[in-house]
């Protein structure tokens, strides 16, 4: 993936400063994308969190299970990125963009909170981050894209 954005990096050479915008987003994203995945493959960049259901089956036994929290700090920046490239080629109007994309961080933060709580009390935060999911989907769906 590192190589993919130094390659949307020297693709951006080629067009004018102005046209450059979504060579430079495209290599962001990849770019975080590669530093996420490198720390989760080096198994590095998650907490241990006691599970709350006891299993029997070797395969899933454990009293811990990881909650990689890279991957949510890696989404954080990503999915907005994905958003903007996608609706600017869209033509969405900012107000639209900057809901979307904030409405898009609630429901990566009640992820991870969700992940990390230790309680029966994870609904509440699937429930959250669900209506932002919906929520975004009403947005895109007023707007035809």
């Amino acid at each position: 993936m590192a190589v993919a954005a130094f390659a949307f990096m020297g693709l951006a050479l080629t067009k004018p400063r102005t046209h450059r915008i979504f060579h430079y987003i495209t290599a962001g994203i990849v770019m975080v994308a590669a530093i996420a995945y490198f720390t989760m493959g080096s198994n590095l960049g998650f907490t241990p969190i006691r599970v709350e259901y006891s299993r029997n089956n070797p395969v899933v036994r454990g009293t811990y299970r990881e909650i990689f929290y890279v991957r949510y700090i890696d989404w954080m920046i990503t999915t907005p990125l994905l958003l903007l490239d996608l609706l600017l080629t869209a033509g969405m109007p900012w107000p639209s963009i900057l809901w979307v994309i904030l409405v898009d961080w609630v429901m990566i933060v009640t992820g991870l909170v969700g992940a990390l709580v230790v309680s029966d009390y994870k609904w509440g935060f699937f429930a959250f981050g669900k209506s932002a999911h919906y929520n975004i989907q009403h947005v895109l769906k007023w707007r035809k894209v």
